[in-house]
């Protein structure tokens, strides 16, 4: 029993530590593929520590059930100068998918 907790252990370590969070940052373009991605743009990247150059965060709508909400607090935070952060993995050298979105008053 104890080997079977240390495999169950190693196996998914890796993927409780891959969560992390971005920098707060004001969207500056929105890209929505055909396939329902939503994808949000900023110049400097998202800061996020295992990527932190990726220019894009990303949902894809058939995976959250809240991703049209979010495109809407999106939205609304670019249109009020609010920055938002994000909280997922990084998928690639360019992109951070994400599951959990906050937007943050202006600093």
């Amino acid at each position: 029993m104890k080997k079977f907790i240390y495999l169950v252990i190693v196996i998914f370590s890796p993927l409780v530590h891959a969560v992390e969070w971005t920098e707060p940052k004001l969207v500056e373009r929105i890209h929505i593929t055909s396939n329902g991605t939503y994808y949000f743009k900023v110049a400097s990247g998202w800061g996020a520590p295992s990527c932190k150059e990726a220019p894009y965060i990303f949902i894809r709508k058939n995976e959250a059930a809240a991703a049209d909400a979010i495109l809407s607090l999106i939205l609304a935070s670019q249109s009020t100068g609010k920055a938002i952060k994000a909280r997922g993995t990084c998928a690639d050298k360019a992109h951070f998918q994400f599951d959990y979105v906050i937007q943050m008053n202006p600093e």
